[in-house]
């Protein structure tokens, strides 16, 4: 037998995305403004960082709020689907149901 091999999907990396757009956006500022590339070298990492807790944070933010939002949806659907149950099910019925299952368990004694 060959064990086949269970890949767990995996999201990007939020950070690594937010550092590298912030070293970007200060090297394209420093081509833009045409100053030394090498000026000020620690302000690459100062914004690179920056960026990359906030987008971080941000796709963080993001995912625990639409996780809410399926949660909520779930309870939703549990509850109309508890409501439905309960108004098919008319006064009176709940006897014929019971015979019903009982009937159907096979044993019951009532006609």
């Amino acid at each position: 037998m060959s064990e086949k091999k269970v890949t767990v999907p995996r999201y990007p990396n939020a950070f690594l995305y937010g550092f590298v757009s912030g070293c970007m956006i200060q090297l394209a500022a420093r081509a833009g403004t045409m100053e030394p590339l090498c000026a000020r070298p620690f302000s690459y990492l100062r914004l690179g960082l920056v960026f990359g807790v906030s987008i971080s944070y941000w796709d963080y933010w993001r995912r625990t709020a639409m996780q809410q939002v399926m949660y909520g949806e779930e309870r939703q659907r549990y509850h109309k689907t508890v409501k439905a149950i309960n108004n098919s099910v008319r006064y009176g019925e709940e006897d014929e149901i019971q015979n019903l299952t009982e009937y159907l368990a096979g044993y019951t004694l009532r006609v």
